[in-house]
This record gives structure tokens, sequence and C-alpha cells, in this order.
């Protein structure tokens, strides 16, 4: 963190972090998603990646004010139209870079329960595919269907979706009015700047 000198004012920070839990929303839905129990009797056997697991997070934001016009470095000694036209601008700017949230593979083999999720078995095939893409982000052949009546060994959120990458901009510029300490501003601002896409999990 540095406090506004000079103009600049900014402030960053990362995370790294391993959340595990056993329940991380309501059955079959909430906030976090779906929420399976593959054995209802035994819930530690859903001890595992929480559904908000995000091992990675960088976000900062940072905000300067451009060195012309009266008061500052350049052009300090300019007269009202010109330090109307050129002083008084800063831009801005804030970032979000971190990584997804984990998700479940499911099977659809019958366990003869009343209710739940079946997870699948390892086949012992990595789960990276050979080219990863939004249509290919995990490898199915790395899931075999377990028999009828077992329960796979794949644990609970054992893949993780894509990140989020943002970058949202804004430009500022500050007219000082004739009435003591009083000053009006104009922004515009871009939200996402780069346009960058970002994807939710895919399809389990």
């Amino acid at each position: 963190t540095k406090r506004m000198s000079s103009g600049l004012s900014l402030s960053f920070n990362y995370v790294w972090s391993h959340f595990l839990d056993e329940q991380d929303s309501s059955g079959w839905g909430g906030q976090a998603g779906p929420q399976p129990y593959q054995i209802a009797s035994d819930p530690g056997a859903n001890y595992s990646n929480s559904s908000y697991d995000v091992r990675h997070a960088l976000k900062g934001y940072a905000v300067y004010e451009l060195p012309f016009g009266r008061d500052k470095i350049l052009l300090h000694s300019s007269n009202r139209m010109l330090n109307g036209i050129a002083g008084g601008w800063q831009v801005s700017g804030s970032v979000v870079l971190s990584t997804g949230n984990p998700f479940t593979v499911y099977s659809d083999q019958n366990t003869y329960a009343l209710a739940g999720n079946s997870f699948p078995n390892w086949s012992g095939v990595s789960t990276k595919p050979t080219h990863k893409s939004t249509d290919e982000w995990y490898n199915p052949a790395a899931f075999v269907r377990p028999p009828n009546g077992t329960y796979g060994n794949v644990r609970r959120n054992s893949l993780y979706g894509p990140g989020l990458h943002e970058l949202n901009f804004t430009l500022g510029k500050t007219f000082s009015l004739p009435w003591e300490g009083i000053k009006f501003q104009i922004r515009a601002g871009a939200t996402n700047a780069l346009n960058h896409p970002s994807f939710g999990i895919p399809q389990t």
C-alpha cells in the first residue's frame, strides 16, 4: 500500500489459501452451487476442497494524478486557460486476477440410493486434456463408471474451473469552480477494459 504522495496512490494484495470442508452450501443448491452427497450416512466422506476454494488471488488498484497544471511538476505556472485544459487529470485502474473455483464430476451409475449424486472412479489417465480449451477443459477419459451398487473413489470438487481476469480503467478530470474549495469532476470508466471473457465451470 502506498498512500497518496506525489500524485500516486496504490494498493495491491496477493492471497494464497486452501479451503477444505464437508459442506459449504445448502444441499443440492445454494450460493456455492450444487452440494452433492454421495454417502448420506457418512458426511466425512465428503471432506475435500470447498466450493469457495480459490487458491490464488491478486487484487489491487492505483490512482495517479497527471503532473500537469498548477501545483504540479509540469506547467505549474500556467495561466487559467491552460491550467483548465491540461490540469486536473487523473487516471486510475483496478485489477482482479484469481484462479477458478473447484467443481465435481458426476457419474450415472445406480447406487440404489433414494437420492443423491454418485461420483465416478479414476481410470488412471490424466485429467488434463491434450489441448486444454473452454470446449475441452478436462479429459473425460480420466473417469469411468463404477459398478452398480458401489460408490466412486473420485473426491468432491477434485477439478478446478476457469479463473477470473479483469482490468477496470477510469479517466477523470477535475475542474476548480469560482467558489473556494468547490470542485467539479467528470469521469469515464471502463469495466473489463480489455474485454477479457471469464467463463464458469464446464459441464460435469
